[in-house]
């Protein structure tokens, strides 16, 4: 999880970042919080040839069971790059997420600059919905970031 959250092109258009192992904890504790709590599930994305070499990570949080929506995130180590396994991934969870857990809705967030996530989302059939103005800070100033949504009836 350190090696793609540290990762200085992986952070570059994903939402949090760790300078050491130690620090990375955070996260690990944010993955069992989630889950423990029912608003989110994430899992670790490996190849099948190297079961425990984890290159990325796909999942939902902000899940609301009540209102049938989540959020859904994703990452891959840039090895991984453009060889279809997000698209291969994401559309598996995605699958998890409208079948087994029943979801109506999933948004997705991307930076305006993050060509290949916009040109993802657009592939697994995602909806431009709008931007999201100031809706993160990054490098101390006000990011907007493009808005997607999929629903059931959508696919």
């Amino acid at each position: 999880m350190f090696l793609g959250l540290s990762h200085p092109e992986v952070t570059e258009h994903y939402g949090v970042r760790y300078h050491s192992l130690e620090h990375t904890q955070v996260q690990m504790d944010w993955f069992e919080d989630i889950y423990a709590s029912g608003t989110g599930i994430w899992w670790g994305i490996a190849l099948r040839s190297q079961p425990e070499q984890l290159i990325g990570a796909t999942g939902l949080n902000d899940l609301v069971i009540e209102h049938r929506r989540a959020e859904m995130g994703y990452w891959l180590l840039p090895e991984w790059w453009r060889q279809g396994l997000a698209r291969e991934c994401v559309s598996a969870m995605l699958n998890f997420a409208f079948t087994t857990l029943q979801l109506y809705r999933i948004g997705a967030e991307a930076d305006f600059d993050n060509e290949p996530s916009i040109q993802l989302l657009k592939k697994l059939g995602f909806k431009h919905e709008g931007v999201r103005r100031a809706f993160e800070f990054k490098n101390g100033a006000p990011l907007d970031l493009l808005q997607f949504s999929q629903l059931a009836s959508d696919r």
